[in-house]
């Protein structure tokens, strides 16, 4: 006879405990709502990147060339810094390095004959100092090409016979360096 007053007992102590739990939370969201709607309107917080404003890329180079048997060109996507321009080249001696803008001017003491490389080893800095170390194959410049047409493709080559390229030397000129 014990059992089913004790059964009752402990129903009564949950329903109790239930009762003081929704008590107790509803009170917490009621002072939670009381304190998020009153007092004066907060802007929603931004978050900003630190290098938003801020140029976080390297110059990239866009192209280069010979301007002349002597002087080569590179072009890079910003304007350089003159402090942070540096060019080395193996097989000639530099004469003279300018930078002008986005571009840098490197000239040789002799000229490249046709046919033949140079490779520059070059380092630039864009204005708030990014900086960015390259290496370019420099052609020598033929001032007398001759006027190439595109005669046939086979593009069906294999391992053992490539794809190939058919030209016509439609006028005068020097083929000396000529790529394609």
């Amino acid at each position: 006879m014990l059992h089913p007053i004790l059964c009752q007992l402990k129903r009564e102590a949950r329903a109790f405990a239930l009762k003081g739990m929704r008590e107790r939370l509803t009170l917490y969201l009621l002072v939670l709502l009381a304190f998020s709607s009153c007092g004066c309107q907060q802007a929603d917080q931004v978050l900003y990147h630190i290098f938003v404003e801020r140029d976080s890329k390297a110059p990239t180079l866009l192209s280069w060339s010979m301007n002349d048997p002597k002087t080569a060109e590179l072009i890079f996507s910003e304007p350089l810094a003159n402090r942070g321009a540096s060019v080395e080249c193996a097989e000639r001696r530099i004469t003279a390095v300018s930078v002008q803008q986005n571009r840098l001017i490197c000239s040789f003491d002799r000229p490249l004959a046709l046919g033949t490389t140079a490779t520059l080893a070059v380092r630039v800095e864009d204005l708030v100092g990014n900086s960015r170390s390259l290496s370019v194959t420099l052609w020598a410049q033929n001032p007398q090409p001759a006027a190439l047409l595109i005669n046939e493709f086979t593009t069906k080559g294999t391992q053992a016979n490539p794809d190939r390229v058919e030209l016509l030397v439609a006028g005068r000129g020097n083929l000396a360096g000529l790529t394609l």
